[in-house]
């Protein structure tokens, strides 16, 4: 059985007479949508990030003048505290998904707010906690401005989004899968709430019914799903919302391996089989949506994987060299033959590769197993319950078994990942042919 039917049930929208080593990088996002991507992002957070940084700035000032006052002290350091927190809250909030928070429940944005406030209030304290600065009006300062924070950053969030939504350069593009009600209301619902930083362009869709056309007639209608990729590059937009209310399992199928090449996909279907790695809540209309993010469908990431790929594999073969050379020493003596052998597997994007391996079985294996069958009887009933042999005549005696063991053979394959056809961390490279059975 050719593996390639497996490859293309975890690549979406490739037909096998289409697949070959140039259509699956083309299909994937390149550095202008990347661009484009980070630019609609940029022009969403900074708003944000500012209105954020300026409130929590001037709350602190005026919780340093209050405390001062009620202790009789003076406003000591009240300026670059103000300036170190409100540095601190934003370094977290961006790792904490509070810019630009695109579609995110409001409830759930309050409580990276509060979460990201109190963070950088603590390191605050720890960062001028020696004892002569750490006074106890420095202290409450830091303290109350970190308790109003969790009611002066929402309500400046909130303004800010208000104010920014009137502008078509703010909020991310977003696209509808579908024209059933769900649909409806979903579109509507974000439309009408330009402020949660999704503004829908249109629907895709491919059982357009006449019916449906005077209700989606204020709606553009993009397209079918098999172009929607190429629909969403041209539109600028990196967020689709696919509603699966009615779809056949074929339908649901094929929508989900279209939108498998998107950022950002909200599926809003509490039938589909969805996994729950990357996948987070989202409020759709009222209605429970499951939000799923690739972040290796964005170029920059891609390339700095594959920079600690360089890094960490050229590292891994400075420190095993000294393995390398002994394993590659013992092959040699101990079983005629070449040192490696590499085996065709489907690598990266496609390409096909010979992924290295130390030999560990000796040559012409096959000769010695099927010679071992024909004259041990014993050895031929367990091939035949259990293919394989306690004492397999194919194994390199010395070396192979313990390098089978402790998947030392694989060693090689750093330098696969090297040549870009592996990667460190990602999933094992398919064979191209399944193994034979004896």
């Amino acid at each position: 059985m050719h593996a390639m039917s497996q490859l293309l049930s975890v690549v979406p929208s490739l037909p096998s007479e289409r697949f070959d080593s140039v259509v699956l990088p083309q299909s994937l996002p390149g550095l202008q949508v990347a661009w484009n991507r980070f630019l609609n992002v940029l022009l969403t957070a900074v708003p944000l990030i500012l209105a954020d940084a300026g409130s929590l700035f001037g709350l602190h000032l005026l919780t340093s003048f209050g405390v001062s006052v009620a202790f009789g002290s003076e406003l000591a350091s009240g300026v670059v505290n103000a300036f170190g927190l409100a540095g601190l809250y934003i370094t977290v909030a961006c790792f904490s998904g509070v810019y630009p928070a695109t579609g995110c429940n409001p409830v759930r944005l309050l409580r990276s707010q509060v979460l990201s406030a109190v963070v950088a209030g603590f390191v605050l304290l720890l960062a001028i906690g020696s004892p002569g600065q750490l006074t106890v009006p420095v202290l409450c300062s830091v303290f109350c401005t970190v308790v109003f924070a969790g009611l002066v950053l929402p309500f400046a969030n909130m303004s800010i989004r208000n104010w920014c939504s009137k502008f078509d350069w703010w909020g991310e593009r977003a696209i509808v899968v579908g024209v059933g009600p769900q649909a409806i209301s979903i579109f509507e619902f974000l439309k009408s709430n330009t402020e949660l930083g999704l503004r829908p362009v249109g629907y895709v869709d491919d059982l357009m019914q006449p019916e449906d056309i005077d209700v989606f007639s204020d709606i553009e209608y993009l397209g079918n799903v098999a172009e929607l990729p190429s629909i969403c590059r041209a539109n600028n937009c990196h967020w689709v919302v696919a509603t699966l209310e009615g779809a056949k399992d074929s339908e649901r199928k094929e929508i989900l391996n279209a939108c498998t090449l998107i950022p950002n996909l909200v599926v809003v279907d509490g039938a589909a089989d969805l996994p729950s790695l990357w996948a987070d809540s989202f409020d759709a209309a009222g209605l429970n949506g499951l939000l799923i993010r690739d972040s290796l469908l964005r170029p920059t990431l891609r390339t700095l994987k594959r920079l600690v790929d360089i890094i960490g594999a050229s590292v891994l073969l400075m420190l095993a060299s000294p393995l390398l050379i002994a394993i590659a020493v013992l092959v040699k003596i101990l079983s005629p033959g070449p040192i490696l052998f590499g085996s065709e597997r489907i690598g990266r994007g496609g390409h096909k590769f010979k992924a290295l391996k130390f030999r560990s079985m000796v040559a012409n294996a096959d000769v010695a197993l099927q010679r071992l069958l024909r004259k041990d009887e014993s050895a031929r009933e367990e091939w035949k319950s259990t293919k394989k042999l306690i004492n397999d005549p194919r194994i390199i005696r010395g070396i192979g078994t313990a390098l089978r063991r402790w998947s030392l053979d694989e060693l090689p394959q750093l330098l696969n990942v090297l040549r870009g056809g592996m990667s460190l961390v990602g999933p094992r490279p398919m064979l191209f042919e399944l193994p034979r059975k004896w």
